[in-house]
């Protein structure tokens, strides 16, 4: 996963319009290690602009500072749910039915559910002209072979990651 693709995305369509039509010229998506310096955990460094897409963690980020606000104000047991990112904290677990990427009527497995994280990646829903929101930064392409991805972590950020970059 390269979170400076956000450029790349842009030309190809993936835009804030979400217009889905390709620029005349897609720009490549820098080098991570030639473009962004990491000095610590609060500082990074960019050499060059670019657009950050945070797409890969962004909405399971939300999910666990929703888990966070809920948990200062005193809540122990709570299902976030944020398009299908969800948290589960609670003495008794919840079915969760993984939802089949080519016929979205059906799941494809049902998992159980209990104090953590359960994320999805799949190219069915955002998808344009042979490509989908996932998009190689090396190759720029989409992957057709991969349907989705499921993922089981301590927090939504991790696993919403990981199931983008599987």
């Amino acid at each position: 996963c390269n979170p400076l693709i956000g450029n790349t995305l842009t030309d190809m369509g993936y835009d804030e319009q979400y217009t889905l039509q390709h620029k005349d010229t897609i720009r490549e998506t820098p080098s991570f290690s030639d473009t962004l310096e990491i000095i610590d955990d609060t500082h990074i460094v960019l050499h060059e602009n670019v657009l950050i897409d945070l797409g890969a963690v962004g909405k399971g980020f939300a999910v666990d500072k929703t888990c966070q606000l809920l948990q200062e104000h005193g809540c122990t047991h709570m299902l976030v749910n944020g398009s299908g990112d969800i948290v589960h904290h609670g003495p008794q677990p919840i079915r969760a039915g993984m939802e089949q990427p080519d016929d979205t009527t059906k799941v494809i497995g049902v998992i159980a559910l209990e104090n953590g994280a359960l994320c999805s990646s799949a190219g069915n829903r955002r998808a344009w002209n042979g490509h989908h929101h996932i998009l190689d930064a090396n190759t720029n392409t989409s992957p057709q072979h991969i349907h989705g991805s499921w993922v089981l972590a301590s927090s939504a950020a991790l696993a919403d990651g990981l199931a983008t970059c599987l």
